[in-house]
């Protein structure tokens, strides 16, 4: 990236940082130098595993870091997290950067990717990260907060990804819809994100 998109991702990241209660645990060096670790980790495992699409491997801050980490403040403290369909750890990886305190299980059915999330764990030193190889229907863990970047369109996945959730939990998707879609059981809200997409939280209702 060039000094301009530099300092302009520099800027953006700080704001994020300055606004969760994690400020306190990790500084905002060991944030940056982790994301920069993750990036490397990314860009040498795409030369042969096809980690990310190629058209991405350049423009990982925008394309993936930033857009990952739009739900931070919507996250509970310590809350266990569910990334269904994790891929290249997009977004539990920069979250839990970010957010030490969440409890997090990575799922991926791809045995290469789930083989470049463990090591990107290990090489991070990530605690309380859980990678499963396997289909997010064969899990039987509940979760307070299930998301889901790239595993499907929203009308698809909901109902692959409700049985997970405890009671009262939360599903966050990431959808390029420009119409709030609604699933009974669940109250949704969407907001927009810097790549033009929106960041959906279907929160379900309790009966």
């Amino acid at each position: 990236m060039d000094k301009y998109v530099d300092k302009y991702v520099s800027d953006y990241l700080f704001l994020i940082y300055s606004r969760i209660p994690s400020h306190s645990i990790v500084t905002y060096e060991y944030v940056i130098k982790c994301l920069q670790s993750f990036e490397t980790l990314v860009k040498k495992w795409s030369c042969r595993s096809n980690i990310v699409s190629p058209g991405d491997v350049d423009n990982l801050w925008i394309k993936h870091f930033i857009p990952s980490l739009k739900p931070l403040e919507l996250l509970p403290e310590n809350a266990i997290c569910l990334d269904a369909g994790s891929g290249a750890g997009f977004p539990a990886i920069p979250l839990k950067i970010f957010r030490p305190d969440l409890k997090l299980t990575l799922c991926e059915s791809n045995r290469k990717k789930a083989l470049f999330l463990q090591k990107a764990v290990s090489v991070l030193g990530l605690k309380e990260v859980i990678v499963e190889n396997s289909r997010v229907e064969n899990l039987s863990t509940f979760y307070d907060i299930v998301l889901s970047r790239a595993m499907g369109k929203p009308p698809q996945i909901v109902p692959l990804l409700t049985p997970r959730l405890n009671p009262g939990g939360k599903m966050i998707l990431w959808t390029f819809k420009a119409a709030v879609e609604t699933f009974p059981g669940f109250d949704t809200t969407s907001f927009d994100i810097l790549d033009g997409g929106k960041l959906m939280l279907l929160q379900s209702i309790k009966r």
